[in-house]
């Protein structure tokens, strides 16, 4: 055999098997090989191409597999072989995680039924002769239930008062018991917890709305004759009514045209003291019934299992490390400005471009503050015309940007951006001093170093 009839077999071996590997990956994502404990026989199941496919209904049973499963290539073990393997050979951490994440996928599948039961209601479509489902938050309707409800016993019956026909006297009395809840108010503690949450609410949405109405002004349009709304932080107008004034209206204000330019400037609202705070006389939740749940809190705690405590950690840690990076973006996106006019400090965000006088909750009680931006006013009062001083001042610039540079230069020798993977953030290391810090030299400001 000559180098060139060796060389065009070599190549020929290397595409057949290139060929094999591809068609051995391509059936190992078209099929997947199973075991029938019933009949103790292998089967093989189509992978459908679209994941909706699989809830809509369920994958054939191929007893007789595909030609080129048949011949040539094989799958391996079925799935059902491969997870006990798997099972068998898991640690204990790996099978906490696996069942803690089952458990939250339970929970969030729970939580997720108990907002459709209460925004979903089954209705009597007269003409049609059937049900229909409708959603009162977003006004849809649809013949077809839910998905999270399809296998929901209970959907029938809570929600079988919606067909119009006139209910019996035992359903209306459990209903009216139903809605009295005597049992809550079992003392006067709850009685007064209660109180202060209705009180909170009210005074929460009447906070509100004096709010919404200093920011949103209702006016009419002399060409159409229609009213809008003007928001005067936003400077949009919009001929529908926002959404979260509900049911409340503003009245019609017709001064459009009168208005003068510094009161359609405004555009932050000036700190208002609380309701809460003005009212003296709200109930207090007693010292006794706070040591009563601190109590019953620390009995819950002892009889936790080591397991049940380790997951208990998992979730503080994790919240805290959450907590913490989302006030790193709030400490980056905030920005504290004076407003000389009403002599206050107000907070306002780059990203969204909202401004407020209240300091985000998130910031509220750390040591570290929002660094204030200050207004920066003119070098020079006058305007420049005079070459020579022209000159001077392009002088400057010009040093500054080399004095900058060299700067960047001596700090990119110096400072090293290094990746830390146990915290899965960069450090700084200074070469010279032997020190590290997790935060940014001063000098650098916007700059940034390339990490290494």
């Amino acid at each position: 055999m000559t180098p060139d009839e060796a060389a065009v077999k070599l190549q020929a071996m290397w595409h057949g098997f290139q060929a094999r590997r591809l068609t051995k990956q391509l059936l190992s994502e078209r099929y997947e090989k199973h075991f029938d404990l019933e009949k103790e026989r292998v089967y093989y199941v189509r992978i459908p191409e679209c994941a909706k496919e699989v809830k809509k209904e369920a994958p054939t049973k191929l007893w007789d597999p595909p030609p080129l499963l048949r011949k040539m290539y094989d799958l391996g073990e079925p799935v059902e072989i491969r997870r006990l393997a798997r099972f068998a050979n898991m640690a204990p951490e790996e099978a906490v995680q696996i069942i803690q994440h089952a458990y939250r996928c339970h929970r969030g599948r729970e939580f997720m039924r108990e907002i459709l039961r209460a925004r979903v209601k089954k209705l009597w479509d007269a003409t049609a002769g059937r049900f229909y489902y409708y959603n009162t938050v977003t006004k849809e309707s649809s013949w077809e239930k839910p998905q999270l409800l399809l296998h929901d016993e209970d959907d029938d019956s809570q929600n079988q008062r919606e067909v119009p026909h006139q209910p019996k006297p035992g359903v209306l009395a459990r209903r009216r018991r139903g809605v009295l809840r005597k049992e809550k108010f079992q003392n006067e503690e709850a009685a007064a917890r209660t109180i202060q949450a209705l009180y909170r609410r009210f005074a929460t949405r009447k906070l509100m709305l004096e709010l919404l109405s200093r920011r949103y002004r209702k006016m009419l349009d002399p060409v159409s004759g229609h009213a809008y709304y003007y928001d005067s932080v936003a400077g949009t107008t919009t001929w529908f009514k926002p959404a979260v004034f509900g049911d409340y209206d503003l009245e019609l204000v017709d001064d459009s045209t009168t208005m003068s330019p510094a009161r359609r400037k405004s555009t932050l609202i000036a700190p208002q003291p609380s309701p809460m705070i003005l009212a003296p006389n709200v109930p207090r939740i007693s010292e006794r019934a706070r040591i009563k749940r601190h109590k019953r809190r620390l009995q819950r705690l002892r009889q936790m299992t080591r397991d049940q405590a380790a997951s208990r950690l998992q979730r503080m840690w994790r919240t805290r490390r959450a907590k913490d990076e989302l006030r790193e973006l709030l400490f980056d996106a905030y920005e504290k400005i004076f407003d000389p006019t009403t002599q206050h400090f107000y907070y306002y965000n780059r990203k969204t471009g909202v401004a407020k006088w209240e300091k985000p909750v998130l910031l509220v009680g750390t040591d570290r503050d929002i660094k204030e931006t200050k207004l920066i006013k003119r070098r020079c009062s006058h305007t420049i015309t005079a070459p020579n001083e022209a000159r001077r001042v392009l002088f400057t610039f010009f040093r500054c940007s080399v004095a900058r540079l060299e700067l960047h230069r001596l700090l990119q020798e110096r400072i090293q951006k290094v990746f830390d993977s146990h915290t899965q953030q960069y450090y700084y290391f200074d070469k010279l001093t032997g020190q590290s810090s997790w935060k940014k030299p001063v000098t650098l400001r916007s700059y940034d170093l390339s990490p290494s």
